[in-house]
């Protein structure tokens, strides 16, 4: 089984404002990204902190990290916490871009025999650690990472069979981490609708 969790419980200091509550696509980023999981017909969770859980709408549920300060690290082991017989699908609110056909694309991939499935980033060779089907076979690995205080998920990563695949178009897996780099996906998203 797949479980989605929409990753918001940064601190967002580079952007300066809370990156999942951003107006981008017309709502609040968390919001938008929720609804565009709902249409894929998957259990939705919401991993913040404990301080933006009173701001997240009632309709969603939560998962509040249990392992605090430690990056999206955190949220999904606190996901496993709760459920560690299910893949994870974990997308940060920060990928302002990403659409229904990206997702449903990395999700058509679940069954290939492998502990992580990850698109290449946009903008470098790396895997990516947040747009990712994180499979019930990491769970021990998010505890030891914890339990060491080792909070690279690109080391999760290497330690796993890894299935890296090429997105349908790069540009969707946008970050947006500071306001230069909104502007910059915000003038992407006005040219795409002239």
């Amino acid at each position: 089984m797949l479980k989605a969790l929409i990753l918001v419980g940064g601190v967002s200091s580079r952007m300066g404002k809370d990156k999942y509550l951003l107006n981008v696509n017309s709502k609040p980023q968390y919001i938008y990204l929720a609804e565009l999981l709902k249409e894929l017909n998957i259990p939705i969770y919401i991993s913040c902190n404990k301080n933006q859980q009173n701001n997240i709408e009632s309709r969603f549920d939560v998962i509040v990290d249990i392992f605090q300060g430690v990056g999206p690290m955190g949220g999904i082991a606190s996901a496993f916490e709760l459920d560690n017989n299910v893949d994870w699908l974990v997308i940060a609110c920060d990928l302002i871009l990403i659409d229904r056909a990206t997702i449903k694309f990395l999700i058509s991939k679940q069954d290939e025999p492998s502990d992580i499935i990850t698109f290449i980033k946009r903008d470098s060779d790396f895997p990516e650690t947040t747009i990712t089907i994180y499979k019930s076979s990491t769970h021990s690995l998010f505890k030891q990472a914890i339990a060491d205080k080792s909070y690279s998920l690109q080391k999760i990563l290497r330690k796993c069979k890894l299935e890296t695949i090429n997105p349908p178009e790069k540009n969707k897996l946008w970050n947006a981490n500071t306001p230069i780099e909104l502007q910059e996906a915000q003038k992407f998203i006005k040219g795409l609708n002239l």
